[in-house]
């Protein structure tokens, strides 16, 4: 199956040295983009990567994200942000799902070190959502 790599809503400017190159803003210029159960983009919620503005919260609406990159390590969150993102929901217990259709009995009975514990985001904003928020003043060179 092929998986296509990571996704990010890029902020750039022109590089004043060099018009036609361009460069990241100082405060950051990435923010993670997931696809969710209906192949749609959406920034992935919380934002991280960029000091917003707007923290986007009013937008963010629960999503079933069909990538893989919405599931992270435990060890990636700081036990203090975990928690927080628990308790608002934004983020669930990832169980791995059975392999039902490649695995045979015998690798079924074949015992496998158990993965670390990972979470799921489960909140998101669509990127229509973003595009329109996103006012024309901002685009323009």
């Amino acid at each position: 199956m092929f998986e296509e790599g990571r996704r990010y809503l890029l902020f750039l400017k022109r590089d004043p040295e060099d018009e036609e190159r361009y460069r990241g803003l100082a405060e950051g210029c990435a923010l993670d983009v997931l696809v969710d159960s209906e192949n749609r983009y959406a920034l992935r919620f919380p934002a991280t990567g960029i000091d917003l503005s707007d923290p986007l919260v009013e937008y963010a609406q629960e999503m079933k994200f069909s990538d893989g990159y919405a599931v992270v390590d435990d060890e990636s969150l700081p036990p203090a942000l975990r928690d927080a993102m628990l308790a608002a929901g934004q983020i669930v217990p990832y169980e791995r799902a059975q392999e039902e259709s490649t695995a045979t009995q015998a690798e079924w009975l074949t015992p496998k070190e158990p993965p670390g514990r990972q979470w799921r985001y489960t909140m998101g904003v669509s990127l229509a959502t973003i595009r329109e928020l996103i006012g024309p003043d901002a685009l323009a060179d």
